[in-house]
């Protein structure tokens, strides 16, 4: 990977850290009224330590380009080579949308075997295993072992 790419993928993971504080963490954690800092506040602290080592990382591949005489002149980013990233989050967002319709099981299961599918697994037998028992083990550890409750779906599975 040259240094431009490091340092586009350092932007994107700034973008995706400021967006996750600014957005993603106010809308779903509520902090209390009383209290300045509480567990509520652990994301931002994490997402604070990512961006922070984003930049870190931004800055330290920027050296390293200025040091070996590299610039940005005539740099330009194939998109092509990025497109499975694109169909993973894309799957992860249909997941997130289909669970609470179909259940947690049954949505899993067609997301479970697109990733192995677009990752490079080939044997199929294994991975219609691997499609079926994965997410019946991941429901039973997390629903009777751990006491997570997982959305439950039109099949009540």
């Amino acid at each position: 990977m040259r240094r431009q790419d490091s340092i586009v993928f350092y932007c994107g993971l700034v973008a995706a850290g400021l967006l996750t504080y600014f957005w993603i963490i106010p809308q779903f954690i509520r902090r209390r009224a009383n209290v300045l800092i509480g567990p509520e506040f652990f994301p931002q602290i994490v997402v604070t330590l990512f961006i922070l080592l984003s930049l870190v990382g931004i800055f330290l591949e920027y050296k390293a380009m200025k040091a070996e005489g590299e610039s940005f002149a005539g740099y330009s980013v194939d998109f092509k080579q990025y497109i499975p990233h694109f169909l993973f989050i894309l799957s992860g967002a249909i997941f997130v949308v289909i669970a609470p319709i179909l259940g947690f099981v049954i949505a899993a299961m067609p997301f479970l075997l697109f990733l192995l599918i677009l990752f490079g697994a080939d044997n199929k037998v294994q991975n219609i295993v691997i499609t079926i028992i994965y997410p019946i083990i991941l429901f039973w550890l997390f629903r009777d072992v751990l006491g997570v409750r997982f959305p439950i779906g039109m099949f009540g599975i």
